[in-house]
């Protein structure tokens, strides 16, 4: 009986040390519903193009399927939906369509730019990309590109909420307006 109730207690214990450790997180959901592409003006350029989006690839260590975090405790964790690659996906297909240009999804003509994109790194505060343009069929551009912002040590859900889809922002400009990447497309 007294081992029972010392297994017992152990468990409480360990359950509701997990639970405070789980409390003092604060979860962001990032959708790509709720992400306002507020780049439009920034890529004109692209206004009447035609773009393939290739599927995104995650291949960052510091992330998981669904989540990215602040880099330097976890604490803050941002949960995607339905997945972190397919959020920044339709996160770009968004911004591209909302500055006027013409998004395939699934394939596209030879001639038709095809961009692919495999993130090798997700932060609140970082983003690395290796980027690539195909054009008619070559590869016309190849890159790693890197994001950066600014640490921030809110716990506000909103305000982290709105910087992230401020980061994202960030992402596409860093990506779509690389003069080299500009170039090899237009």
């Amino acid at each position: 009986m007294k081992k029972t109730v010392f297994i017992v207690a152990v468990m409480v214990l360990v359950l509701s040390l997990s639970i405070t450790a789980e409390a003092k997180k604060t979860k962001i959901y990032v959708h790509q519903d709720k992400y306002p592409a507020d780049v439009a003006s920034s890529l004109a350029a692209y206004k009447g193009k035609t773009i393939f989006l290739a599927n995104f690839e995650n291949n960052a260590n510091n992330t998981t399927i669904w989540y990215y975090f602040r880099p330097d405790n976890k604490k803050v964790i941002y949960e995607a939906a339905p997945t972190l690659q397919s959020y920044v996906w339709y996160c770009f297909e968004k911004a591209m369509k909302a500055a006027g240009a013409t998004v395939y999804r699934d394939q596209a003509p030879v001639a038709v730019p095809e961009l692919r994109l495999s993130f090798t790194s997700f932060s609140e505060t970082e983003f690395t990309a290796r980027v690539e343009l195909i054009k008619n069929g070559k590869s016309a551009f190849v890159k790693n590109i890197t994001v950066t912002d600014e640490a921030t040590q809110s716990m506000d859900q909103a305000e982290l909420e709105e910087r992230a889809y401020e980061q994202m922002d960030k992402i596409i400009k860093g990506v779509m307006l690389e003069p080299d990447l500009k170039k090899a497309f237009f």
